[in-house]
């Protein structure tokens, strides 16, 4: 489902080079994403966003809710499909 991109050793790296290199490896806009990058294009937005995951008990990505339903716990399919099913025949 999701594929680990993020080296283990991120702390030990230049994290803008680290950083690029994962835009590059997943194909995006290179000049568009450095000159976001540069010009902190994204800044308040990322800010907000991250105090708002804070403020619902969000502490890693991802992180997944159903309605108002925060899901904690490592989740399947099976436990995802219920809880959708669930909301569906509400």
């Amino acid at each position: 489902m999701y594929r680990r991109i993020t080296p283990q050793n991120l702390e030990e790296q230049d994290e803008k080079k680290v950083i690029l290199g994962l835009a590059e490896q997943i194909n995006l806009d290179m000049d568009q994403f450095k000159n976001n990058l540069d010009q902190h294009t994204f800044r308040e937005q990322v800010a907000s966003e991250i105090k708002e995951g804070i403020s619902y008990g969000i502490q890693g990505t991802p992180a997944f809710f159903n309605n108002e339903n925060f899901y904690e716990d490592e989740l399947s399919y099976k436990v995802l499909r219920a809880g959708v099913d669930y909301i569906l025949i509400e």
